[in-house]
């Protein structure tokens, strides 16, 4: 678990889930929404290494192999 300290982020904002041995993106109906590489995420899709994910007005770096 990841808390945000950002007024713009919905309680459970995003999640990130292990399937099949990669990482996945998920936008959990926040209304402000998620955003991965500067593009709104529509559906669920999967991370790779330094993808940037907005959510509200902060961002992170994933990190996987």
């Amino acid at each position: 678990h990841l808390v945000v300290r950002d007024p713009s982020v919905s309680l459970v904002h995003a999640k990130v889930k292990k399937v099949k041995g990669k990482f996945i993106l998920f936008d959990c109906a926040s209304d402000g929404g998620v955003y991965l590489n500067g593009k709104r995420l529509l559906r669920p899709k999967a991370l790779h290494d330094l993808d940037e994910i907005q959510v509200g007005k902060t961002s992170f770096s994933f990190r996987g192999r």
